[in-house]
């Protein structure tokens, strides 16, 4: 760089550092809005953000008909499992149509990788069962959520209880 140019470079910066500066508006707490309300298109009524669930709402939301339940930190699959995953297997057999997605599920106990790997062995204990006992692995999708969707929101042990699970959703 010329010397010129590098004159004009630090000319630059002086100056800029000269100028006046305009005041700046002070504001107040009045001035904050508290909550923004978003209004949907084409209607006269606000849309309110989701509130996050209660504990007794997720527990409610969980259905153990489609679901296998395990103990803390388990991969085990218990007799009632067993025979729960056998009547299951025996409707997509008779079905092959049907597709079986297995969505593995656990407290919030734990890291965030530990509960995915939880999640994914207690989806392979399922998904064993289910082709030991004749289910095609065209019928079967595995996916692990951990921790994720219910994260922190059980308090009790009960709750927690409902959350070491592999829920299994039916579809064709």
């Amino acid at each position: 760089m010329s010397r010129s140019c590098r004159a004009l470079c630090l000319l630059a910066v002086l100056a800029s550092g000269c100028a006046s500066q305009l005041p700046v508006a002070e504001s107040t707490a009045e001035d904050v809005p508290t909550a923004i309300v978003v209004a949907k298109p084409h209607h006269d009524k606000p849309q309110r953000r989701s509130e996050v669930p209660t504990e007794r709402q997720v527990m409610a939301a969980v259905n153990d008909e489609e679901s296998i339940f395990f103990s803390l930190g388990g991969t085990e699959i218990d007799a009632v499992g067993k025979l729960k995953l056998q009547a299951y297997a025996q409707r997509l057999k008779e079905d092959p149509s049907k597709v079986v997605t297995l969505i593995g599920h656990t407290d919030d106990l734990g890291s965030p990788s530990y509960n995915l790997a939880i999640a994914q062995g207690r989806v392979n204990a399922v998904h064993e069962i289910l082709r030991a006992r004749g289910v095609p692995q065209m019928q079967i999708r595995r996916y692990g959520v951990g921790s994720e969707k219910n994260n922190a929101v059980c308090q009790s042990e009960s709750c927690r209880q409902k959350m070491r699970r592999v829920q299994m959703m039916l579809g064709g």
